[in-house]
C-alpha cells in the first residue's frame, strides 16, 4: 500500500461510530511502530457460537457477476429483514458516510446480514470503512462496482425516502456526520491512531472531497 491503510481504517471506523453508525470494533495493536489492525467479529454469539451470515449477493440470490444496485437490495431487505425501519436508515447513513470520506469501495460487496431468528435477518455492522487518498474531480465520485452506476451523495439524498429517511432526518444526519468529520485531524493525531503530519496531508483530499463540500452547501440552503 502507498498509504497507511490501517490507520485510515481505524480513523474512519472511529468517526463513523461517533456519527451514530453501527460499526464493528476496530483498533491498532502497537499503533506507533507496527500498526496491526484488529477488528471484532459480528458473526459470533455471546456464548461463542456462530451466527449465520449472508452477503448482499446471497440475500438477493445473485451471482457476483450480476448487476444490481442499492435499490434492489432495499427491496430484498423489506422482504427479509426483521426490522426494515431500523436497517433501512442505518444503511443510508453508512452509504452517506462513505461518500463524505471518499470511501470508493463497492457499497454492496461490504454489506452483509446476520440471522435474527424466525427466518429473518438484520443488517450487520459496518466494517472496512476507509478513506481513499486520491482526489476526485467532481461531486460525482467514483464508480460503484456493484451496480455499474455512479451513486452520488445527491442521488442518495434524492432517494432517501426509499430507505425510510424523511427530509428532516436527511438534514439532521448530514449535519451530525459533517460535525463529526470536521474533527478528523484531531483524532488522527491521537495515540490510538498516530498518524504523522505526512499521513494527514495525504488523506486530506479525501476528507474534504467535493461531495463533502456539496453536503455543506445543501445545509446552508
Amino acid at each position: 500500500d502507498t498509504w497507511v491503510v490501517n490507520r485510515g481504517e481505524v480513523l474512519a471506523m472511529h468517526l463513523a461510530k461517533n456519527a451514530g453508525i453501527d460499526v464493528v470494533g476496530a483498533k491498532l495493536l502497537h499503533p506507533v511502530r507496527e500498526p496491526i489492525l484488529l477488528t471484532s467479529r459480528f458473526d459470533r454469539a455471546e456464548n461463542g457460537g456462530r451466527r449465520p451470515f449472508l452477503s448482499a449477493h446471497s440475500l438477493l440470490h445473485a451471482q457476483m457477476t450480476n448487476r444490481f444496485d442499492h435499490l434492489d437490495l432495499l427491496r430484498a431487505m423489506r422482504k427479509h429483514c426483521l426490522n426494515f425501519e431500523v436497517d433501512g436508515p442505518h444503511f443510508w447513513k453508512r452509504l452517506v458516510f462513505k461518500r463524505l470520506i471518499h470511501d470508493t469501495s463497492d457499497d454492496l460487496s461490504k454489506t452483509g446480514f446476520v440471522y435474527a431468528g424466525n427466518d429473518r435477518w438484520r443488517l450487520a455492522p459496518a466494517c472496512g470503512l476507509r478513506p481513499r487518498p486520491v482526489p476526485v474531480d467532481s461531486q460525482h465520485g467514483d464508480l460503484d462496482h456493484g451496480s455499474g452506476q455512479r451513486v452520488t451523495l445527491q442521488t442518495l439524498v434524492e432517494q432517501a425516502d426509499a430507505f425510510g429517511v424523511n427530509p428532516v432526518q436527511v438534514r439532521l444526519i448530514l449535519r451530525d456526520q459533517l460535525n463529526t468529520i470536521v474533527y478528523w485531524k484531531q483524532w488522527a493525531s491521537e495515540f490510538f491512531i498516530s498518524m504523522s503530519a505526512q499521513d494527514i496531508q495525504q488523506i486530506e483530499p479525501a476528507m474534504t472531497n467535493p461531495q463533502t463540500q456539496w453536503a455543506r452547501r445543501l445545509l446552508e440552503t
